[in-house]
């Protein structure tokens, strides 16, 4: 098995938390030869704390050609500001390489069109970080769907809270509509994945303006369609707390997704709602939480709990040594463009809204 040598561009909490550990994991399938990032000192530090030959700082996509040591790389992960995607995303497309990028893809449908057309033109992968569809509970979850335990499928609701006290990028005030284009698209991603919809027709956007941020909202509730499935999902970027759910409602069954603990919980149709239902549903609801905080408790304290980058990480690597890209299914350049559309058009839909407000 040969490793692939891949460089890290950025050195920021997502590479060093996230990116790192599952490439220790797959430490058999790359070969990690430097890191690049416009701070030269974290990219230096955390060079030494993982071994890694080779820092420099860059500040500007071309100067990467620079280093001999980049230029012997085949793959680059890309974990930097969004607004940067785009142009470093091409900049390694053009110098031939093939490359992870964080999400959200690009800025706009344009952008996001035109890597996906030169990636294709020189038969190179590239791979948005559409990570939490490899977590374990949503392999799980996949598997049960599958298996029509569920049911037939009636609905999903989605719920995202997040506590302005959380540690969060300084740069995401200046995306359009903030925080919640940095982390829209792990929703967008996850509704097309099962629903197995090709399009997301918006309903109905409703957005409540904060008072303390110029671009993030105090909440966003938004309502769509997909494969004749309605969806809703509701963001609050206001609250006391951080909490991430997926929740599918079938006809049988209900499933619901923990995303930051990986915990998954499913509850059979508790029928005429009974005091015994009620308890039934009470202790399996408990039993689920508690197991699934002390497995994956332990994982991550052990910095081993991966949310599917490890997964996705492996499929890159399969996507490039084959050359077949089907191992790039849910996290192709064209499912990041798809993601980008739905994105852009509620941007548009928001910012028309308040054009007539």
């Amino acid at each position: 098995m040969r490793k692939i040598n891949l460089v890290l561009i950025g050195a920021g909490n997502v590479v060093r938390t996230r990116h790192l550990p599952a490439l220790l994991k797959n430490k058999q399938l790359f070969n990690i030869t430097g890191i690049v990032d416009s701070d030269g000192p974290s990219a230096l530090s955390l060079a030494k704390r993982f071994n890694i030959p080779h820092s420099a700082a860059v500040h500007d996509a071309h100067d990467l050609s620079n280093y001999p040591w980049f230029s012997e790389a085949e793959a680059v992960i890309i974990g930097i500001p969004p607004q940067h995607h785009y142009s470093m995303v091409k900049e390694c497309l053009q110098l031939g390489k093939h490359v992870i990028v964080e999400k959200p893809f690009t800025l706009s449908t344009e952008e996001a069109q035109d890597l996906v057309e030169i990636a294709k033109r020189k038969n190179l992968v590239l791979v948005v970080k559409h990570n939490f569809q490899f977590t374990r509970s949503f392999l799980k979850l996949e598997k049960i769907i599958n298996a029509q335990e569920l049911g037939k499928v009636r609905s999903i609701y989605c719920v995202q809270l997040t506590n302005q006290s959380r540690r969060i990028p300084p740069w995401t005030e200046e995306l359009p509509l903030g925080l919640f284009y940095d982390e829209s698209p792990h929703y967008f991603y996850l509704v097309r994945k099962f629903t197995k919809g090709d399009t997301i027709s918006i309903k109905n956007v409703f957005q409540s303006k904060s008072e303390t941020r110029n671009s993030t909202p105090l909440l966003i509730n938004l309502d769509l369609e997909c494969n004749h499935i309605p969806v809703t999902i509701y963001w609050n970027f206001d609250s006391p707390i951080c909490e991430w759910y997926f929740t599918i409602f079938g006809d049988q069954k209900s499933a619901t997704v923990d995303l930051f603990r990986d915990i998954l919980i499913v509850l059979p149709n508790d029928s005429p709602h009974l005091g015994r239902q009620v308890m039934k549903t009470s202790i399996l609801a408990t039993f689920q939480h508690w197991k699934g905080v002390v497995v994956n408790g332990i994982s991550y304290i052990q910095n081993k709990l991966y949310y599917g980058f490890d997964i996705l990480q492996k499929n890159f690597y399969k996507a490039i040594v084959e050359n077949n890209h089907e191992h790039t299914a849910g996290i192709s350049a064209e499912d990041g463009l798809f993601v980008t559309k739905i994105q852009n058009e509620i941007v548009n839909v928001i910012k028309a809204h308040d054009r007539q407000s």
